[in-house]
């Protein structure tokens, strides 16, 4: 269901089981797996309350971007539900204004004290924690680095590459 069903008012969402957050009122299962995950590869719509088409969304296109958890990602709310996420899971969460753009909004497109609802599809979780330590290292560091972490580092890099060539190769063919 898009959020058309639910332009009327976000209060119908408590009705709803498939609502995993609402940051707010109360904060449901953040799950431990997630918690080294750094990068993440979502698609996304966001919805005032009452609209019927998404202010924001990333859903058009063939690769959507990756957001590096606690660097790319502006809304709090946005953060810690795909916290709450596995890959291929799809979820609705409704943030506060404290979790979503505040007390000023985001002018003139989010009105002040705004809630907005977030759908959201995990399309893919990288865990670049251990490639970002390995490369902060000096090259003596990273020569006694350990050989099993080494080679998890070099399949984060690979999975990474590879997102980027298929994403470029797409945009070379279109």
């Amino acid at each position: 269901e898009s959020g058309r069903a639910w332009k009327d008012s976000f209060s119908s969402l408590f009705l709803f089981p498939g609502l995993q957050l609402w940051l707010g009122k109360a904060l449901l299962h953040i799950s431990a797996d997630n918690w080294g995950i750094l990068i993440a590869t979502a698609e996304y719509s966001g919805y005032l309350e009452h609209w019927d088409e998404p202010f924001c969304t990333n859903c058009y296109s063939k690769f959507p971007g990756l957001m590096k958890l606690g660097k790319d990602i502006t809304l709090g709310g946005l953060e810690i539900g795909l916290l709450t996420m596995k890959k291929g899971e799809v979820a609705r969460f409704v943030f506060t204004p404290a979790y979503a753009y505040g007390r000023q909004g985001c002018p003139p497109l989010i009105p002040p004290n705004a809630t907005v609802m977030f759908e959201v599809e995990v399309l893919d979780f990288l865990d670049s924690d251990e490639s970002d330590t390995f490369f902060q290292l000096t090259a003596e560091q990273q020569d006694t680095f350990p050989l099993q972490k080494v080679l998890k580092v070099a399949d984060t890099e690979r999975e990474f590459g590879n997102y980027l060539y298929r994403k470029r190769f797409c945009w070379v063919m279109l």
